[in-house]
């Protein structure tokens, strides 16, 4: 409501970005939170010169294309060996299993020493 560029819009922000939307002179003393005033009303390219055009979502997303191989990479690493660990512990899991079954057997079907 109150950035919409409108000619209703009352409010003195009309046609503005947000102030986290300005960039930021190294050589500005003193900040000015009003840097993003009458942004929406530029094209693209005269805005780009004063403001990130872009949001925060848009350069994730971009980012995220852009380094797919790369995030694929890191799951698989991270993947893989939690996988061998799970299989590894069910590996283990029978063989327990296994060995208490032979025990139980070899305590049921025990020879009689007197025999």
């Amino acid at each position: 409501m109150y950035f919409n560029c409108t000619a209703d819009n009352p409010s003195r922000e009309r046609c503005s970005v947000p102030y986290s939307c300005c960039l930021h002179a190294a050589d500005q003393a003193v900040i000015n939170t009003m840097c993003g005033q009458g942004m929406q009303a530029m094209n693209y390219l005269e805005a780009s010169e004063f403001i990130y055009p872009n949001g925060c979502i848009d350069k994730l997303v971009n980012w995220i294309h852009s380094n797919l191989f790369l995030l694929g990479g890191i799951a698989l690493g991270l993947a893989i060996p939690q996988l061998v660990g799970i299989l590894l512990s069910q590996i283990l899991i029978n063989q327990i299993r296994d060995q208490i079954k032979l025990q139980v057997y070899n305590q049921r079907h025990q020879a009689d020493p007197w025999y």
